[in-house]
């Protein structure tokens, strides 16, 4: 995903992490999901970007989402998703994560309350 200053995020889901680069492709930051505690993470597959500019990260392996700053410091975790391969936020924050554990879509309201799901 592309964010407001034209850097690239992309999910390494095989090395458990998430790489932000400039627009010009050199590195600025990596957010990595190994070891334990809150913002550990395992296999990110989809990511988006909430209104404030926070990533959402649908971890596949660990069967979460997950939240970080665009700086990379841990904001919160939400959802229980089985194997969350996607997701897509609104402009009003509201999430859409696909499951491909569960075959299924699930809706989430900006405060990660599950509110839907078909």
């Amino acid at each position: 995903i592309i964010d407001s200053n034209n850097n690239l995020i992309v999910s390494d889901q095989n090395n458990h992490r998430i790489q932000i680069f400039n627009e010009n492709g050199g590195w600025l930051l990596t957010i990595d999901g190994k070891g334990s505690g809150n913002h550990s993470f395992q296999s990110p597959w989809g990511l988006a970007l909430d209104p404030q500019g926070n990533i959402h990260i649908a971890a596949y392996g660990s069967n979460t989402i997950k939240v970080f700053t665009k700086e990379g410091v841990y904001v919160r975790m939400y959802g229980d998703p089985n194997g969350p391969s996607g997701i897509a936020i609104d402009d009003e924050g509201y999430s859409l994560v696909s499951e491909y554990g569960g075959n299924c879509l699930s809706i989430y309201d900006p405060e990660g309350n599950k509110i839907h799901t078909v």
